[in-house]
Formats: structure tokens, C-alpha cells, sequence
């Protein structure tokens, strides 16, 4: 949901541009010039349509009322015309001084002209035969300042004006009344004169905003109380001020080629997080930019230049809201959903990121950077070796003490060795475990990393009791606390573990994982405890030991290891029952395992391979019972991504062949084929309705997987897309590119449906996959028997049936295929 650059129109007029607007009744852009003549250009190709010379000076502003379908226009020759539907003049009143700027009263239908020491409103009266408006020639005179009124701006019932004075005046008119009085005067609301306002309100706030040339802007209330002074990257005049309300940013030009784009409510600069500002950084055609105009009924942003061009940026739905930039390409994303939410990346300079959006601002993210060459292991895996274990244990001693010195000598050594060569390391994937707080990263170098939340730092803000709290201050100001605070209470306070506590614990390495010989590309978590097994009538409650987490990893070596999470240990790797004395006996594949996911239901996981295919198995706390349930077969190229999609019990793959598909959650057959037109890098699953998000090349393609269409598009990636995530909490895409930049874009929502679902028992009942096949099916097949009775008529030039007969096969055939639908769902 980003402003986009639509459309340039280059050399509009041989002077510069002094006015520029859009008349939406005949869907033209209209600018002005120092000349005095104004051009019409049109809205999608910006063709010149039409030149007018009226005025004799510089058109100061052009304000458009759409009620009536009139355009107003001002000069300095001292003229304000009122121009008709068809582009005629309507009405001229001659000043005698020049009107610098336009405004209008929509509740007291008046128009407000800004002049010299003064404003004056004009009010309306309809003509009496043809009904077209008419300004009264007489207005009122409101004298609030004392040097030239250079904009004007009516919210609601008020006029705000702003002049070379530096003053800031609010004018209101009593109820019932439409005489004007300035009722509050700010005389030094800036150091230099007011050169541009505008306003900007959302549900809760209005904020007035004002530009001047001493090179600040400021946001003030509606009362005119100062609220944000900003002089952040403002280093000349202040030339336009425009709200964006589709964002829900103030858009600020300063005679310079960039916008500065900022955040109303906190006032804070955001451009660096906004994929407009950056957009126009790279562009090397860009201009120094004059006056901002946004445009409500085509919701664009017009901007003027130096050089007498007109720049149009669109509102696009499925561009990118905000852009996060790094020094380096990312390769893997993860989440966690507990408040605050926090996003994580992982690139190929071997820096894990933490990023955690501002409370006050939705556009601004802080970041901290976490380096695998700086981490502090607190523990190291047990590889599952028999030969090692024998040896360690004939070295031991006979008191039993030499194994232990010679393990802990081990252990050090295997550690500084770690921490040589993590430097630079690319982190190919990354899941979070939400019930133990945990972050797990595979990496090229075949290790993984588990990262946690430092425990001691935990019990100790769990264990701070009253005592620790100043009594003198408690009891001063206790009455001021909730009578359900902590401190108020008997107990410990923060004795009850909270995400919160977390947070401020702080983050370090927990573990690091050593078995795979290669790169990682391959996580899941299970957390088998208590689940519930699919797969039909033969479903069972499977019990493992209280409160196991098991983590699968995959990778290039082709094995697929077993492993505790909360010790850190290697449990076992995927076996066959008799294994065999050939060296590749374990081995899970017979490509390179490229990407792996997991079904709690059917307590399964897949693994894709580069030989084409992907494997599916039953998830077993032995590496021998790991049996292969299915293999799913059918990509012509490498399988890259496969996930398994909860709300439509399917699993989903990824390939370089250009495709995805969906398959049984038996995988003994291929329900669809859906043609990606590239490589799919990248493959997440809608949590809310279940649709598939894929990353091909540098786009975000959005399957709906029950009508089999493409649905929704999102490009704005300069290279290709490595991992996606889907945050229902706030309804966003996150996506991790090569061209060194995460972004965040609005997830798609089916129209029609204004209530979201996070879980396959909420969704309301829906045709499964397979009820479509055989709708399409059947009505296909109607189709096929009815185009033998049907017959054109050309003589009549009307569609006739041959004969009766005809006509009741018809009826039979619809209520035949009604009934049979019925029957499947029903069945189903």
C-alpha cells in the first residue's frame, strides 16, 4: 500500500508551474504558469488537451468544487474567474490586488481568498435560470494580519490562514452566523513567513501542519497548540506540505530532488522505511521538487518541479508498505506472535537482526544485531557417533575422572573453533519456537544455533520481590497504582514468566548443533506431547515423554537429524529398520534435501529434494521408525520449498520447473497444478484463509488453492525472493530479498470477507478440492451432452432448441448434476 510513480509530464510550459490540480468531472490534470496560461492534460497519458490564456499574471492557486462542477482560479493581475463544467469562463471579478491563494467553505459555501493584510469570503448565490453558481461581488473584509496571505485551509467550520507575517490565525463564525472573526492568533508561530499548510486526521486525531522559510515544519493542533517541531533533513524553504491518508503520512518537499515522508503522530522522519522515498533515491532522473498536492478523488500524490514537470505518484494496494534495509542480501525469516511482536532475519554476513516495531510509529522499526562470531555458547551438541563413544569410554581412568577432563578440554577447544569460523557465515533457515521462546538457525556450515533468552537474567527479574522496591516512594505514590498491581500485592512480583520478561532478559546462543557435514536447509519443530494423530479411523492420542520439543533438520549431506531442543542433544537420525553396510545406508534422499515442513495432525513430515521428488514420513522418536508414508512425484525440475497447508489439509511444493502443487494429505494423488511463470524460491501459507504465497523471482504471487487462480500480485523486489512469513496479527506479508532489503506488505483478504479466521475449526464449511474437481467435472460434462441439441438459427438471428425433447433433457440433466453435487458434499 505504497505511492508509486505512475506518470511524468515533462515540460508543461515554457514558464514555471505555479498551480497544478485535478478536475475530476473531466478526469484532467489542469496546471498553471507564471504566463498567466493554463493547460489541460489527460488523466492516463497525460496528453496535452487543451490551453486557455485568461489571466495576464502568474496563477497563484486553482481549487476545484465538485458539487457544482466548478473550477476557481486566482492571479496576481488581481482576478478570481469561476470556471463552468465545459472549461468556459463562468464568472470574473476584478480585485485590483493580487490573490495569492484560494480556499473553500464547504459547510457556508464561501470562497475564502487570501490577499495582502487580509482575507476576504465571498459567499454564494445560484443563478436563477440555469443554476449554475454565482459569487457575490461584495465580501466580507477580515483584516488578521499585516503582510501577504500565502495559504489558506478550512476544516470543518474553521479557516486557518498562514502569511509572510509568521502569524498563524484561526477564524470561526458563530452559530447561525456567517461573519467570520479571528479568534486565535499565534503572531510567531514560525521565524520566517508561512508559506504552506495543510491538515491531517485520522480516527482519533486532526492535526494542522504548517511549512515556512525558516526551514521547519510544525504539527499543532486544532486549537493551534505546537505539538512536533521538525527540522530533520530540512535544509531550505519549506515549498509543499501534502497528508496522505491511504498511509497515514505527511509528504514534505524542500526544494530538494526527495521528500522528506513523516509520521503525524510521532512526528519522527520514516523515509528510510518507505519504499517511495526510496524508489526516488535511486531514480537518477528525479527533479527538484516544488509544490505537493494530494489528490482525494484519484488518490495520487501531484508534485511540480524546477524544470516545469508534473510527477504523479499512484496509490498501489499491493505495493509494499515499509521497507527495512540492510548492508547485506537476507536469506531466512522467522516470528514470534507474543506481544511485542518481534521480526528475524538472517543474511549472508553471518548477523542475526531483531526488529521490533516502534509503539508509536507503524512505519519505523528499531533493529539489534546479533554476530554468530560473538556468541556466548553456553552449550554443544552430543554427536551420536558409536566409534566416539567407545573410544571416550576406554580412555577413562579407573577412578572415572580422566573421560571427564579430557571431554571438557574437548568441549573448549570445539568451541573457539566455532567461534573462528562463524564469521561470515550465510543462516539459510530459521524457525521460532513460541512455547520455549527460542530462536533455531541452520547454516551453510552445517551447524544450527539455538538462541533463547538468557535464563539467569529471567529468574532474576522473576525473583525481585516488594523489598526491592523503595517502600518511601510506594507509599507516596500507591494510590496512584491499579489495585491490581504486583507491587501492591503479597507476592513476589514478576514471579509469573511473561514475553514481557523475556524482552528484557535479553538474547543470547543457548546451543549450537553439530552433525550435518554441509548447509542447513532444512527445520521443523514438533511438539508431540499430547497431540492428536490424522489419518483416519485408526486415529490415536500419541504420547511422548512430558514436555519433550524435538527439532528435524535437513540439509545437503542428505541426513535428517533428530534432536532435543532444550538439552541440545542429538537424539537419533532417520534409519532404515536393517541398515546396511554401504555408506550411503542413512542416507534420507537421494538428492540434496532443499526444504522441509510438518502436519501435527497426521503427525507427518516432508522433506523436498533436488532428485524431484519429496518424501513424506511418519514422525517417531527412533530414526528406524521413521517409515516413509509417501513420496510425492511429479515436479521436472528440483523441488526447492514444500509446506503443508492446516486450513485445506494439503501438502504444497515448489519447483524449479515453474509450478506449484497441491497433493492429498495422503499424497497419493495430485489435486491441481498451478503455473508460478518462474523458479518458486519461496513458499509460506496464508494463516487466515488458507491460500498459498509464493516467492517467484522478485514477486509475491497469491494462489487462492480452491478456485486455482491467481489472485493478488506483489512486486516492488529488485532480485529474488528467499524466504516469506505470514503475520495474521497484522494482517502482513514479510518478505527477505537478495537486493539487501525486507518488506512488509498488506496480506490478501477475499472480497466479501470482513471476518478473518486463524485456525481450520473456525473457517465457516467450504467445498473441499476435491468437491471442485467434480463440480468442474460434471459441468463440463453438461455442457458436452447440450451442445448436440442446440442449434443457431441465422435466418431468425435467435437461439432456438430442436425439439422438445431437447428442452426436457435440459431440466433432467440440471437437476441431475444439482442432486449428485449435493450427494458429494454431504458425503464429505
Amino acid at each position: 500500500m505504497a505511492m508509486e510513480k505512475r506518470l511524468v509530464i515533462r515540460d508543461c510550459h515554457a514558464r514555471a508551474i505555479t498551480a497544478a490540480t485535478f478536475v475530476p468531472w473531466r478526469r484532467e490534470y489542469v496546471t498553471a504558469a507564471e504566463d498567466g496560461q493554463m493547460r489541460y492534460w489527460e488523466f492516463d497519458s497525460g496528453k496535452l488537451v487543451q490551453t486557455v490564456n485568461e489571466h495576464s499574471g502568474w496563477v497563484t492557486d486553482i481549487i476545484c468544487w465538485l458539487e457544482y462542477k466548478a473550477m476557481f482560479t486566482a492571479s496576481n493581475d488581481g482576478t478570481i474567474i469561476v470556471w463552468s463544467s465545459t472549461g468556459t469562463v463562468h464568472q470574473r471579478i476584478e480585485l485590483n490586488h493580487p490573490v495569492y491563494c484560494l480556499a473553500w467553505q464547504h459547510r457556508r459555501s464561501q470562497l475564502i481568498a487570501g490577499m495582502s493584510g487580509s482575507i476576504r469570503a465571498y459567499d454564494l448565490k445560484e443563478g436563477s435560470l440555469t443554476g449554475a453558481p454565482y459569487l457575490e461581488r461584495k465580501a466580507q473584509v477580515i483584516k488578521s494580519h499585516i503582510d501577504i496571505v500565502k495559504c489558506l485551509l478550512c476544516v470543518d467550520a474553521r479557516v486557518y490562514s498562514g502569511g509572510y507575517d509568521q502569524r498563524l490565525v484561526v477564524h470561526e463564525a458563530a452559530p447561525g452566523e456567517r461573519e467570520l472573526v479571528a479568534t486565535n492568533i499565534v503572531k510567531s508561530a514560525h521565524d520566517a513567513g508561512i508559506n504552506c499548510i495543510t491538515y491531517a486526521r485520522d480516527t482519533e486525531n486532526t492535526w494542522i501542519i504548517t511549512g515556512a522559510f525558516d526551514h521547519v515544519v510544525k504539527i499543532w493542533s486544532p486549537e493551534c497548540k505546537l505539538i512536533h517541531r521538525i527540522t530533520d533533513q530540512l535544509y531550505s524553504v519549506i515549498t509543499g506540505l501534502c497528508y496522505v491518508p491511504r498511509n497515514k503520512t505527511i509528504w514534505v518537499s524542500s526544494s530538494s530532488e526527495l521528500i522528506l515522508i513523516i509520521e503525524p503522530k510521532s512526528g519522527e522522519n520514516v523515509s528510510e522505511f518507505v519504499s517511495t522515498y526510496r524508489e526516488l533515491a535511486r531514480d537518477k532522473d528525479r527533479q527538484t521538487l516544488m509544490a505537493l498536492k494530494y489528490i482525494v478523488e484519484a488518490n495520487e500524490v501531484v508534485a511540480t518541479t524546477k524544470r516545469r514537470q508534473l510527477v504523479i505518484w499512484k496509490h498501489e494496494q499491493t505495493a509494499a508498505t515499509i521497507t527495512l534495509p540492510s548492508k547485506k542480501p537476507f536469506e531466512c525469516l522467522a516470528y514470534t506472535s507474543k506481544s511485542p511482536i518481534l521480526i528475524f532475519s538472517g543474511g549472508t554476513d553471518g548477523y542475526l537482526i531483531k526488529w521490533e516495531q516502534q509503539q508509536l510509529n507503524n512505519f519505523a522499526y528499531s533493529q539489534e544485531v546479533f554476530s554468530l562470531s560473538d556468541t556466548r555458547v553456553s552449550g554443544r551438541s552430543d554427536v551420536l557417533d558409536e566409534e566416539e563413544t567407545d573410544s571416550s569410554t576406554e580412555s577413562e581412568g579407573e577412578d572415572g575422572s580422566g573421560s571427564t577432563v579430557e571431554r571438557q578440554r574437548k568441549r573448549k577447544q570445539s568451541c573457539q573453533s566455532v567461534t573462528k569460523q562463524t564469521t561470515g557465515v550465510t543462516m539459510l533457515r530459521s524457525v521460532y519456537v513460541e512455547s520455549q521462546d527460542d530462536l533455531v538457525v541452520g547454516c551453510e556450515d552445517g551447524t544450527i544455533y539455538i538462541w533463547g533468552y538468557d535464563e539467569e537474567a529471567k529468574r532474576a527479574l522473576q525473583e525481585m520481590s516488594i523489598s526491592e522496591v523503595d517502600q518511601t516512594l510506594l507509599k507516596k505514590y500507591g494510590s496512584l497504582l491499579p489495585s491490581t498491581s504486583d507491587l501492591l500485592a503479597d507476592e513476589p512480583h514478576g514471579t509469573k514468566e511473561d514475553s514481557v520478561t523475556n524482552r528484557v532478559a535479553g538474547f543470547v546462543c543457548k546451543h549450537v548443533l553439530q552433525h550435518h557435514s554441509s548447509s542447513v536447509t532444512g527445520l521443523v519443530v514438533v511438539e508431540p506431547n499430547g497431540h492428536k494423530c490424522g489419518g483416519g479411523s485408526d486415529s490415536k492420542h500419541v504420547r511422548w515423554a512430558e514436555g519433550k520439543i524435538y527439532l528435524l533438520s535437513g540439509g545437503w549431506d542428505r541426513n535428517v537429524c533428530l534432536w532435543d531442543i532444550q538439552t541440545g542433544k542429538l537424539v537419533d537420525k532417520v534409519r532404515y529398520q536393517q541398515k546396511t553396510p554401504d555408506k550411503d545406508g542413512d542416507l534420507a534422499s537421494d538428492g540434496v534435501i532443499t526444504d522441509m515442513a510438518y502436519s501435527p495432525e497426521r503427525n507427518e513430515f516432508a522433506y523436498s529434494s533436488t532428485d524431484r521428488l519429496v518424501y513424506i514420513r511418519k514422525f517417531a522418536e527412533t530414526g528406524s521408525e521413521m517409515k516413509m508414508a509417501a513420496v510425492l512425484q511429479g515436479h521436472e525440475g528440483d523441488v526447492t520449498q514444500v509446506e503443508w497447508n492446516d486450513l485445506r489439509q494439503c501438502w504444497v511444493t515448489g519447483s524449479e520447473d515453474g509450478t506449484i502443487r497441491l497433493w492429498a494429505a495422503d499424497g497419493m494423488s495430485c489435486l491441481a497444478i498451478l503455473a508460478a511463470g518462474g523458479v518458486v524460491s519461496a513458499l509460506c501459507i496464508d494463516k487466515r484463509n488458507g491460500c498459498v504465497v509464493a516467492g517467484v523471482h522478485d514477486s509475491i504471487k497469491v494462489y487462492d488453492v480452491v478456485l486455482y487462480k491467481l489472485v493478488q500480485t506483489n512486486s516492488g523486489h529488485k532480485d529474488s525472493i528467499r524466504s516469506i512469513i505470514h503475520i495474521p496479527e497484522r494482517s502482513q506479508y514479510v518478505s527477505a530479498s537478495w537486493d539487501k532489503t525486507l518488506r512488509i506488505w498488506n496480506s490478501y483478504v477475499k472480497r466479501g470477507s470482513h471476518k478473518q479466521f486463524s485456525y481450520a475449526s473456525d473457517m465457516p464449511p467450504e467445498p473441499g478440492l476435491e468437491t471442485v474437481r467434480i463440480q468442474m467435472a460434471v459441468s463440463s460434462y453438461v455442457t458436452h451432452l447440450l451442445c448436440p441439441f442446440i442449434v443457431i438459427s441465422f435466418h431468425c438471428k435467435r437461439w432456438s432448441l430442436c425439439s422438445l425433447n431437447a428442452v426436457r433433457c435440459l431440466i433432467f440433466l440440471s437437476f441431475s448434476t444439482l442432486i449428485f453435487v449435493s450427494c458429494i458434499q454431504t458425503h464429505q
